[in-house]
């Protein structure tokens, strides 16, 4: 989608975006693999949206997963995790769509930025890291000669703050995408009200492809 708005913004120019953004990941994941990404895929310009899953209690290991009554060396078989898969797609909130799967939800977990009551130490404690492995990213791209720009999300005020905040110190540009509840035109969610639908998506790559005039290398 990006590439297409900007191969019309900017006619007569080539543009390839490749979507390297995995859901689930905190920072301090992507961080593990982004200098492999740089290297194999050897980009001009890398966007960078991040920083809500941190502050995710389970996908960040701030609580431990549900624990399972099945052991370890039967958790550990490949047709253990090949059946329960099956079985978890069963489901009913799991979403289909000519075969493809759009939706699926597993678990529970909560933000600990909604949490009340808000546990201070904590969420200290998470943004100083999210803010550490952030700085790590410039760098990182800084050091390949790749430029480098955080997005922010539709809806996440909190998580917007750290993100531009990290920008400004470092001086890379910040791009919002953030728009008011009561604004925000319907569909720009996929069902699980927080991941961008196809709208959304759209909704993300028009801000950054307007705001790329700005500061195209």
């Amino acid at each position: 989608v990006l590439a297409g708005l900007l191969e019309e913004r900017y006619p007569g120019r080539r543009f390839v975006g490749l979507n390297r953004g995995v859901p689930g990941l905190t920072t301090t994941a992507m961080l593990r693999t982004l200098p492999d990404k740089l290297q194999v895929v050897r980009p001009g310009l890398v966007t960078i949206m991040a920083g809500a899953n941190d502050y995710n209690d389970q996908l960040n290991g701030l609580r431990p997963a549900r624990e399972s009554l099945v052991p370890a060396f039967v958790s550990d078989l490949r047709v253990y995790k090949m059946t329960r898969l099956i079985f978890e797609l069963a489901r009913s909130d799991v979403k289909r769509e000519n075969g493809e799967i759009l939706f699926y939800r597993h678990g529970a977990s909560k933000n600990i930025l909604y949490e009340e009551p808000k546990d201070e130490e904590k969420i200290t404690r998470v943004t100083k890291d999210l803010r550490t492995n952030l700085v790590e990213m410039i760098r990182l791209c800084r050091q390949n000669g790749v430029s480098v720009v955080f997005v922010g999300y539709i809806q996440a005020i909190e998580e917007n703050a750290v993100l531009s905040a990290v920008a400004a110190e470092e001086g890379i540009p910040y791009i919002s995408t953030f728009i008011h509840l009561h604004e925000r035109p319907p569909g720009l969610f996929g069902e699980d009200g927080w991941h961008p639908s196809p709208a959304g998506h759209r909704h993300i790559a028009g801000k950054i492809a307007d705001a790329l005039g700005d500061f195209w290398p």
